[in-house]
């Protein structure tokens, strides 16, 4: 397809603004442009007409989330000695990383390390990808909006055939793994994977979490 073509995030959701032909298909064809057959507009998105024979139409980018998936449960293993951490992580989670963390990470390959999954009881676990091993658990404590959540009750696998970790690496070893783990959920979603863009990708996303919202108060 050829003329303008643009990424935008609307309603929530990302796509692409295609400016497209809406000449006859004859006329088209005669001219070497391509309409915009088979690219319907994103549901509540704007389709307007730029000038004689174009108009804008937004495009849905495809979603590549490795989604956490009953099939990604049979795979894990629970933790055999978890440890408590008296020291709470400094992570304020936004509704929007919510929702990831309750569809989840499921495997995908060995580039991506961790699978996660937030539980409809907010429990929040994370597993090595390569073991099925569950390494972290923690509590999710939602604020009365349920906009903004911080995390609590943060356990830690200690069995030495499973993690080595030493304790005094916590929460801060936690922090890191988890804030890979949501990045890599966001850049998915927006059509990246770790070897690149899909030809319908958006933007890559701003890194998560934004500077200001990084610690608790």
């Amino acid at each position: 397809m050829t003329g303008l073509q643009q990424s935008l995030t609307t309603g929530g959701r990302s796509a692409h603004v295609i400016r497209c032909s809406t000449w006859p298909a004859h006329a088209r064809s005669a001219a070497g442009e391509d309409g915009c057959d088979g690219h319907g507009a994103l549901a509540g998105g704007d389709m307007s007409t730029q000038g004689s024979g174009w108009k804008n139409v937004l495009v849905p980018v495809e979603d590549l989330r490795p989604l956490f998936t009953a099939r990604s449960a049979a795979k894990v293993h629970p933790a055999l000695a978890m440890r408590s951490i008296d020291r709470k992580p400094g992570l304020t989670l936004d509704s929007d990383t919510i929702g990831l963390l309750h569809d989840g990470l499921g495997f995908y390959d060995m580039e991506i390390r961790w699978v996660v999954h937030l539980d409809a009881a907010d429990v929040l676990r994370l597993w090595r990808s390569w073991t099925g091993y569950q390494i972290y658990e923690a509590r999710v404590v939602l604020d009365a909006p349920g906009a903004r959540a911080t995390i609590e009750g943060l356990k830690v696998e200690q069995h030495p055939d499973r993690f080595t970790s030493l304790l005094f690496n916590e929460p801060a070893l936690f922090e890191r793994v988890l804030i890979s783990t949501v990045n890599h959920l966001r850049r998915f979603r927006a059509g990246h994977t770790p070897y690149g863009p899909s030809p319908s990708a958006g933007p890559a996303p701003e890194p998560w979490p934004a500077i200001e919202t990084e610690v608790a108060e």
